[in-house]
């Protein structure tokens, strides 16, 4: 009896373990306001690099669906954040929000931007690298 309630339950406990909020261990101490701050620096880099792309004529593709998604994602994290939500509620749309950056990353060095399209980009990579430290240990850009 106990061998087949054994495995159940093992699975049981993995399966919330998986939806335990991440740890904060190794980051930088959660300011609210601060983090914020930055989100909302995020949004408006974002929005300025989707401008850069749409005006250099990048208004398709792979590059421009990720603009957008960026956009979105970031906007909707700055949003959390501003509600006052902090990291167990904004964790996911960081991470969601890191994904985006990293494939972009890739794209952005694999294309030819134009020297405002780059300048944009760098921007918003920046921002992002000073909000990371509050959600990943991963630096981002590195």
């Amino acid at each position: 009896m106990r061998a087949r309630l054994a495995a159940p339950l093992a699975l049981l406990a993995l399966a919330l373990a998986a939806c335990a909020t991440p740890s904060t261990a190794g980051l930088t101490p959660w300011d609210q306001e601060r983090v914020t701050e930055l989100s909302q620096q995020v949004l408006a880099r974002a929005n300025a690099w989707h401008l850069s792309l749409l005006q250099q004529g990048r208004g398709s593709g792979r590059l421009q669906q990720l603009a957008i998604a960026i956009q979105q994602q970031s906007a909707s994290l700055a949003a959390h954040l501003e509600a006052g939500k902090g990291f167990p509620d904004t964790v996911y749309s960081y991470r969601d929000l890191r994904e985006l950056m990293d494939d972009a990353d890739v794209g952005v060095d694999a294309s030819y931007l134009e020297q405002p399209g780059q300048d944009a980009w760098a921007r918003l990579a920046a921002a992002l690298a000073e909000l990371t430290p509050y959600y990943d240990t991963r630096p981002f850009g590195k």
